[in-house]
């Protein structure tokens, strides 16, 4: 490997490092924001634990199937609340804790499915309330989840733990507030519930109404004096959750509650600054209204200009600039201005837009290579003739004596690209 193909790599690995660092938040929310499924998919290819019974349509009568069947037939009965069906399997010898390959019993599927005659039989019968599937979910949770206050209230009167959690933390607090289930939020915060508990995320039941702009379970937890920027201690506050999942009307009832506009998280970032790099052009116009600071820096130097550029979301690019982005030469940690982000990107309209608003063409940034280093680097030929264009410098050197021409002239096929237009991507 060159000396130059060494470079390139290394800062490649401290960039994507930087990226990943600063996107690990983001990514881990949303995935337990969309996938807060209360079970895994329920497999049809998993090993029963035991024998169970199957009706013989033409006898009427109950008889033994094979052990990988054994679950099946008391859960599909549950599942369509057959009431008279699951009575029968269980005088032939089903258990009532018989699970699936994820852990769920019967209950956990009449309480998901609202089925409260069947819920008290099972639970008669011996079930256990307060029984876990393999992620930790309680059959209240599921009842939380689907909004069924009936199965819930009983299930609370026999034990149930209002307050059990999942692996991630989530209790059925959450799962009743991200769902918009007021009721299920009125009766778990009577019977004691924390409304301020976080799960691993450190999201509490306000952000869980505010990611899924459930606005009539904000207004209902903040009027029980819950505040606007409950979790700024840790970081992420439900302003932050709203700028991230582009909730636009949760957004500005958080603001109108007097949320702070720039309240920072444990890595720096503003909700301007999430929303900047998620391309949420509406966010990012409402929170520059509210007077958002275009300026701030996350820990890593980044702002909401450097998000967007890295990004390639052209129409919030412009938002800041207009909006006074006084750093549009502002450096990272790395030493690197929007311009560059832009350049190593191959965003072309961003690097034009920078330009028009005065970007420095020739700053230079990470081992002293300009945006027109980074873009030969990438081989982004277009945008390399417009840098040229704008006053690029194709001879100036890196701390390690490259120019973008030498650059270029490494690439097979390249030629001096003085005095002509350089050739786009095939």
């Amino acid at each position: 490997m060159s000396r130059h193909e060494t470079h390139v790599v290394h800062t490649e690995s401290v960039m994507s490092d930087r990226r990943k660092d600063l996107e690990g938040t983001r990514v881990e929310a949303e995935l337990q924001r969309k996938w807060m499924v209360l079970g895994e998919e329920r497999m049809l290819d998993g090993r029963p634990a035991m024998n169970a019974c199957r009706v013989n349509p033409k006898e009427k009568t109950l008889v033994l199937v094979p052990a990988q069947e054994s679950w099946e037939e008391l859960h599909h009965a549950t599942e369509n609340g057959n009431v008279r069906l699951v009575k029968q399997l269980l005088q032939q010898g089903a258990g009532t804790e018989c699970r699936d390959e994820n852990g769920w019993t019967p209950l956990h599927l009449a309480s998901l499915n609202g089925y409260a005659a069947l819920v008290r039989f099972l639970v008669q019968r011996g079930a256990v309330v307060h029984a876990h599937n393999r992620a930790s979910y309680t059959p209240l949770h599921h009842a939380a989840w689907s909004g069924h206050t009936q199965v819930a209230e009983f299930l609370l009167a026999r034990g149930t733990p209002v307050s059990a959690a999942t692996e991630g933390y989530l209790t059925p607090l959450h799962c009743a507030a991200a769902n918009g289930h007021l009721l299920m939020v009125q009766l778990l915060l009577r019977q004691g519930a924390d409304p301020a508990a976080a799960d691993a995320n450190r999201w509490a039941a306000l952000h869980w109404a505010a990611a899924n702009n459930q606005l009539h379970i904000m207004d209902f937890l903040m009027s029980q004096g819950i505040g606007p920027d409950l979790g700024s201690k840790e970081g992420v506050t439900p302003l932050h959750v709203t700028a991230e999942a582009g909730q636009i009307e949760a957004l500005h009832r958080l603001l109108a509650k007097g949320a702070k506009v720039d309240v920072q998280d444990s890595l720096g970032r503003t909700p301007l600054s999430i929303a900047s790099s998620n391309g949420h052009a509406e966010i990012v116009k409402l929170l520059l209204q509210a007077g958002a600071d275009v300026n701030v820096t996350d820990r890593y130097g980044c702002s909401a200009l450097h998000k967007a550029a890295t990004a390639g979301h052209l129409p919030i690019v412009c938002l800041l600039v207009e909006g006074g982005a006084t750093g549009i030469n502002g450096r990272d940690d790395l030493h690197l201005t929007p311009l560059h982000r832009a350049a190593s990107s191959g965003h072309v309209g961003i690097t034009s837009c920078l330009l028009d608003h005065g970007a420095d063409v020739n700053a230079a940034g990470w081992l002293g290579k300009t945006p027109l280093h980074l873009a030969a680097e990438k081989g982004h030929y277009s945008l390399m003739d417009l840098l040229v264009s704008k006053g690029a410098d194709r001879t100036r050197r890196s701390w390690w004596k490259e120019t973008a021409k030498a650059l270029e002239a490494e690439r097979p096929g390249s030629g001096d690209i003085s005095g002509q237009a350089i050739l786009g991507p095939p």
